[in-house]
């Protein structure tokens, strides 16, 4: 799926393309050196990242894709299951992360059908907030919910802003800077959207 580029943070260069097959290929090869016992873990260090693309990269209904290109991980995770010599019966994936990674949960949900049950456990551990007249929806404004049929477990976090008193604090901030911004730059509230500060810069 493609998205405006105004609507979208994800841009594309001339090696991005290359970049995000190597991220990808490397997940594969590590996977790959642990099933054969070639290794007994792997840490891969890759860029692009890849937990917000979908199926498809860009999920429906999404503005952003979080600058991922492929879901890296999740083409491990179903490189382990389907591996032609040493295929694994489980995989879990465990995402730490301030975003929730919706582009796994997508994938993950997708997988389910397809899948034996307790062949795919994703974890999603994220802030979550879906916002109210103060505070914009945190990017991505998903995974507030389980779907323990599809072996998925969100566990959202409450942000720190929404202690005591962050409302008047996001209030006041907002209410100073709208004197001095111009239009098209981001409010000045803590939890303002992602594509509010990729205008700014």
């Amino acid at each position: 799926h493609l998205k405006d580029p105004q609507l979208c943070d994800s841009r594309f260069s001339v090696g991005t393309h290359a970049a995000a097959r190597r991220a990808a290929g490397a997940v594969i090869h590590a996977v790959d050196r642990v099933l054969a016992g070639d290794a007994r873990n792997a840490v891969c260090i890759v860029r692009p990242p890849g937990h917000h693309a979908g199926r498809r990269g860009l999920i429906p209904g999404s503005h952003s894709c979080g600058f991922c290109i492929f879901n890296s991980v999740m083409v491990g995770a179903t490189h382990a299951l389907h591996h032609s010599t040493h295929a694994v019966p489980r995989v879990a994936v465990i995402d730490f992360d301030v975003h929730h990674g919706d582009g796994s949960e997508e994938i993950a949900r997708h997988l389910a059908a397809q899948l034996p049950p307790s062949a795919l456990l994703v974890v999603s551990i994220h802030l979550y907030d879906p916002g109210d007249a103060f505070i914009s929806t945190f990017y991505p404004g998903s995974g507030g919910h389980d779907s323990m049929l599809e072996n998925v477990v969100n566990v959202p976090i409450t942000p720190i802003w929404r202690r005591a008193g962050a409302h008047k604090m996001a209030a006041s901030s907002r209410s100073h800077s709208s004197g001095e911004r111009t239009a098209g730059s981001p409010r000045n509230a803590w939890g303002s959207g992602r594509l509010e500060w990729r205008s700014a810069f």
